[in-house]
């Protein structure tokens, strides 16, 4: 069921498929959105563009690791976001405009 999300994330009403595999202590997320439609014109490529969109760091803080690619000038859509099953996520992009997620499980 889409649900809404902060602006300037690309991610307002957003659905999807979610499974996330571990392999010998490293953690694969596979992630296919449904929706929301994809505007042609965006700046930024939305990170709901069919295709490879973007890559996920298992983070043991999500919100420490923020803090410290902010400050050395990592552009964020936004704050670190709080999962109602628990885990932290964040994206940002790295110097080409991929993007890159910060993703803290719930018992991180």
């Amino acid at each position: 069921m889409p649900r809404k999300s902060r602006p300037g994330w690309g991610l307002e009403r957003s659905a999807g498929r979610l499974v996330f595999l571990k392999i010998a202590g490293a953690g694969l997320e596979i992630f296919q959105f449904d929706a929301p439609e994809i505007a042609a014109s965006a700046a930024l490529r939305s990170v709901a563009k069919p295709g490879f969109s973007h890559i996920c760091l298992e983070v043991d803080d999500c919100a420490v690791e923020y803090g410290r690619l902010a400050a050395d000038g990592m552009f964020f859509h936004g704050p670190p976001l709080a999962m109602p099953s628990g885990g932290v996520f964040t994206y940002g992009r790295d110097p080409d405009g991929n993007v890159i997620e910060l993703f803290q499980g719930p018992c991180g």
